[in-house]
This record gives C-alpha cells, structure tokens and sequence, in this order.
C-alpha cells in the first residue's frame, strides 16, 4: 500500500530517509510517498518499506519553455523487501500525482558513478531519457585541504599557516549593519547580468554568519562571501563576489580567511557545496582546486 506521508507517520519512514533530507519533508517543503508492506502473519499491522520523495521545481521542459517539474530527490526501498515491486509501486503512484497537478514531467539526477547504473536502468524502463549534463557545482571536503597542503613545498605550506590571520578590513556579516549589508547584496545582484543571485535574500540573518565574511573599504562593502548552512551540516556558497576593482588579491584573500575557518572549526565530514554559477566563479574554484573537476550528473526526464 502507497501512503501520502504526513507528520503522523512520518516517524516510522525516518530510517529510510537521509539525516539531511528529513527537515525539508517535515516542514513540508518537500513530499513523501511511503510504501506499507503488511507483516507475515496477516495480524494487520504493516511496516515501511520504501519512499520517494519529491518536490515541485522550477525547470525547463522539453520544448525550451519554463515549466514545473517534479523533481525526485530520493527513492529507497529497505534491502529485504526489494524485488517485490515496491519501487514501481511508488513511481505508479508519483506517476497519478502528475497526472493531477499542473506540473510538466518529472525529473531526477544521478551521481555519473557506476554504481548507480542499475538506478538509470529502472527508470529508462519507466520512459526516462537521459542526459549527462554539468551541474555547475563543486563538493570541496576537508580532504582536498588535506591534498592541497601536502601537495605544496614547506615555504607555501608556511605561508598558508600565515594567511589565516583576519586580512584588514575583514568583518563578520553579524558585525555590520544591517543596512550596508543588504546595499551590498543589492549592488552584487545589480552587477550579474544573468539573474544567477535574484533570489538570494538581502537579510544577514539567512546566512551561516559564523563563516560568511565581508571586507570593507571607505565604509561600504568592498567584496563578500555568504555560505548558508545545509541539513546535515553543511555549508552552501551561494554568493561570492568581488565589488571593487582596485585590488583582485582582496577576494582571494577572504576566501582563503573564509576557507581556513571552515577547515579548523568545522566538523571532519562537513562539505561545503559551490555552486559555480558564472564563468568568474568557475575561474576561482579552477586556481584554487586545479585538480577538481565541477560534478558530472545523468538527468533524466519524463513527461
């Protein structure tokens, strides 16, 4: 049986759900479709099996026009009740709620790995088509510090040590007024020309302001870094600019400040997510991880 989860049952699904997923299904910002299995025995008391869980996205459709989608964000079914139909009972279901709401298709990613081949495979035979496309985003974890630092002779690896010392000028966004942080927010936005930052809100208090850092200059803000902090721990670049001009080595230097204090004050298994919205971004994560490559993700559509 295929349930619509809802905060009465949502305790007994948690185990088949990812720490960093359960907030937003609670709070209802995205959905979850549950599978009952009824124990042996036929005493009427049933067990969680398996979920999907969606959301509705903003996408593009297939004919280049702006739509919804329903994007899928996890499908599991517990390992002993596999291969009995669960997970196609759940598409069957996720399938009749598009079939009810206005929403175009429905989409889902999966890591270019080959352990998830198996993953393409059911859902090509549910009538996805697939596309490798670049996700524009970068994982960095603590050891690609690790690598970074021993990669470097002793001469660089002491003047890393040194470059953690607060740049001048460099402040906390919970330090400055409210007001001069969202001018700056506002003057970054008016200076990208492809809408990557519209949404980003100009309220200090959505942002991890433990690691998010501003350099002023003559009283105004002169470069930024703000990271949101993710379910799970961890922490989202979603904007990293520069506003002057008078000297590139400043958003350098705070993002080597912000870097180092994530490494030394973040937990082991802390990530931290870039999203590599335009081509100054990808220029910036290139110089400082040569070595890492931007995700590679198979997207697949159904409509």
């Amino acid at each position: 049986m295929i349930i619509r989860v809802t905060e009465k049952e949502l305790e007994g699904f948690l185990p088949l759900i990812p720490a960093d997923m359960q907030e937003p299904v609670r709070d209802e910002e995205w959905f979850c479709l549950g599978a009952l299995l009824e124990q042996d025995g036929g005493d009427g008391e049933s067990i969680p099996a398996g979920v999907i869980i969606f959301s509705p996205e903003e996408g593009i459709a297939g004919d280049g026009e702006a739509s919804v989608l329903l994007q899928i964000k996890w499908l599991f079914v517990a390992g002993q009740y596999r291969r009995k139909g669960i997970a196609n009972d759940l598409m069957q279901e996720l399938s009749d709620v598009l079939s009810d709401n206005p929403a175009e298709g429905i989409i889902c990613d999966i890591p270019f790995d080959s352990g998830y081949d198996l993953l393409e495979a059911f859902f090509v035979s549910w009538g996805f088509d697939f596309e490798v496309i670049d996700k524009a985003e970068m994982v960095i974890t603590k050891e690609d510090f690790k690598r970074k630092i021993e990669s470097m002779d002793k001469k660089e690896r002491i003047s890393a040590s040194e470059a953690f010392t607060k740049p001048d000028g460099v402040h906390s966004i919970m330090d400055i007024p409210q007001e001069l942080f969202a001018e700056a927010v506002q003057k970054a936005k008016a200076s990208e020309s492809f809408g990557y930052y519209d949404l980003i809100s100009e309220d200090r208090e959505d942002y991890a302001g433990d690691v998010s850092f501003v350099t002023i200059r003559d009283d105004k803000v002169s470069s930024l870094i703000l990271f949101e902090r993710l379910n799970g721990g961890n922490l989202h670049v979603v904007m990293l600019a520069g506003l002057s001009q008078k000297d590139t080595k400043e958003i350098f230097d705070l993002l080597h400040y912000a870097a180092g204090y994530y490494y030394l004050n973040y937990p082991e298994n802390a990530k931290v997510v870039v999203t590599l919205g335009n081509e100054r971004s990808r220029k910036l994560a290139a110089h400082i991880f040569p070595n890492k490559d931007p995700m590679m993700i198979r997207r697949g559509y159904f409509y």
